[in-house]
């Protein structure tokens, strides 16, 4: 009987010990397991940011990776369980690029920027159909470019300029 008793003191005691080391070694992580990211674009995205600033000039302002929740909303008087699945459905996207207006920051387009063409990718043409479909929804205009060193300065204003009255009275003053 006091083996068996001496036996269970034991193993009582190593694992208390036990949860006295894990606790310490949880106690020694990191409260903010995070590390800074190098840049906030890629060298492809930077490439493009600098083309779509000359692209656009003065008549609009580029917001970069802003989170799509930000600029669409789930539509007022859904029962709660459908405004929820509706915002969880955007609220990881994000547009690459906004043009904004300069004086009031509505948004005139949205540009998803692919700097990695892959055709193939499933996931990729998911994401791409949502979010046409998205801001066709709530007449957004989405632009899709691909990165590629045959766009230039004067096709992306052409592209742009469906969309935006003011850079296409500008390229029409530039003729």
């Amino acid at each position: 009987m006091s083996t068996i008793f001496v036996g269970g003191l034991a193993c009582l005691f190593l694992i208390a010990v036990m949860f006295k080391m894990l606790k310490m070694k949880e106690a020694a992580k990191p409260q903010f397991p995070y590390r800074k990211q190098r840049a906030i674009f890629t060298a492809p995205e930077t490439s493009f940011y600098a083309l779509l600033e000359q692209a656009v000039g003065e008549h609009a302002d580029i917001f970069a990776k802003v989170r799509v929740a930000n600029v669409i909303a789930p539509e007022k008087g859904l029962s709660n369980s459908a405004w929820k699945r509706s915002f969880d459905n955007i609220a990881d996207q994000h547009f690459d690029f906004l043009l904004v207006s300069k004086k009031n920051y509505s948004v005139l387009c949205a540009i998803d920027f692919n700097g990695h063409p892959d055709k193939g990718n499933k996931k990729r043409q998911q994401h791409d159909d949502f979010l046409i479909g998205l801001c066709q929804s709530v007449n957004i205009p989405f632009i899709q470019v691909t990165a590629g060193i045959d766009y230039t300065v004067f096709s992306l204003q052409k592209k742009l300029a469906a969309h935006m009255p003011q850079l296409r009275n500008a390229l029409l003053h530039k003729s």
